[in-house]
Formats: structure tokens, C-alpha cells, sequence
């Protein structure tokens, strides 16, 4: 394991951007900034576009880090936690801190274990948050309620689900070592393209 952070060009060519870094999942900003999350020691980190890294958020609530996302507008990160029943959802500060945090997202549980064993999350241009978890993906309304959960394409736990695309409107997600993909009629936030999504419904 090499433990390091790299962005791949359009000719392939490899340039590191962090060493002697965990990372489980990464957020990447408008500004190139990047958020990455460690499960194992609880922390949140960000490397900001010099190529400095440091811990935003360590010893909290959140007991297992999992996914990141950012909203449309990236004004907030939604993190999910791979132990309990609710997600996270934190305000970025103007120094890239998270600041605000609070279990946003009710997610629903398996009926056996203990844990949520909810991984990746992404967000689409109307601030509806998709997990991938235990019981399929889980779609939550910008209010944090869970409003449809999409079976998984085979019996099993969903590790990770984003949108990809010309038109972000393509939901992939990956399952038991394959990658599946679905059309949709909504669309993924675009990290290049940050907008601001409709008001939350009540």
C-alpha cells in the first residue's frame, strides 16, 4: 500500500499530491482542495492547494468516516457514518474547517447487526443525498428523511455509488467487486460547477 493521494492528467500522467496519508474516501473542491477521512483513527483531514494537509475534524461523534460529499453549491460536506443510523452534515468554513456539524440523515438499518454499514455517498443538483449501504441505496431529501431506497442490482451490500456521465446523469455504483450503472432523470453535482440547490422541503 502506498498510501498516498494522486491526480491522474488527460494523458495519464501522475502527480502526488499527499504521502503517508489513510484515506477511505475523498471530496475534491472547485479550488482543487481535497477532504479525505480515516474510519480507523476517526479524523477528517484537508489538504489545501499548497499541499499542506491537516485534521478538520478528530475525536467527535462520528463514529466511523466513511464517505464524503459536498453539496452542490460546496457550502456543506455530508459525511457518513459506517456505525450509526444517521449521517453527518457539516458547514465549510472559509479556511476549508468544518464547523456546524450534526447527525443530519436518519438512514434506515439492516435487520441483523448493529451497524448502518453505510460507505460511499454523493449528492445530486437538487440536494437529494444517495448512500450506499446494507439494504440498497438510500436517497435522502435535503431535509436529512429518507424518501426511496433503490435495490441493489444483486442480493448484497452496496460500497459505493457516484454520478458520472457528459451530463452527470448516469448513477454508478459498485457491488461485491463489480461496477453497475443506471440511467437517471436527475443529475450529479459537478465539482467544476458548483451551483446552488432549490430550498429544502419542509
Amino acid at each position: 500500500m502506498q498510501r498516498r493521494i494522486v491526480s491522474l492528467g488527460p494523458g495519464g500522467e501522475e502527480r502526488v499530491l499527499a504521502r503517508n496519508i489513510e484515506a477511505a474516501d475523498l471530496a475534491v473542491t472547485v479550488k482543487g482542495t481535497v477532504y479525505f477521512s480515516d474510519p480507523e483513527r476517526k479524523t477528517i483531514s484537508y489538504l489545501d492547494a499548497a499541499g499542506k494537509t491537516r485534521t478538520v475534524y478528530e475525536n467527535g461523534e462520528v463514529a466511523s468516516p466513511s464517505g464524503l460529499a459536498l453539496s452542490p453549491d460546496q457550502a456543506m460536506l455530508i459525511v457518513s457514518d459506517a456505525q450509526s443510523r444517521f449521517s453527518w452534515s457539516f458547514q465549510i468554513a472559509p479556511d476549508g474547517s468544518l464547523i456546524n456539524g450534526e447527525p443530519f440523515y436518519r438512514l434506515e438499518m439492516p435487520e441483523t447487526g448493529w451497524m448502518s454499514g453505510v460507505e460511499g455517498v454523493t449528492e445530486d443538483t437538487n440536494g437529494e443525498v444517495y448512500f450506499a449501504t446494507s439494504v440498497g441505496i438510500q436517497v435522502c431529501e435535503a431535509n436529512g428523511r429518507v424518501s426511496a431506497i433503490l435495490n441493489p442490482p444483486e442480493p448484497g451490500a452496496v460500497s459505493s455509488v457516484t454520478f458520472a456521465g457528459h451530463d452527470m446523469d448516469w448513477l454508478y455504483i459498485t457491488e461485491g467487486g463489480k461496477l453497475f450503472r443506471r440511467p437517471v432523470k436527475v443529475s450529479g453535482a459537478k465539482v467544476w460547477e458548483p451551483s446552488k440547490p432549490p430550498t429544502p422541503p419542509l
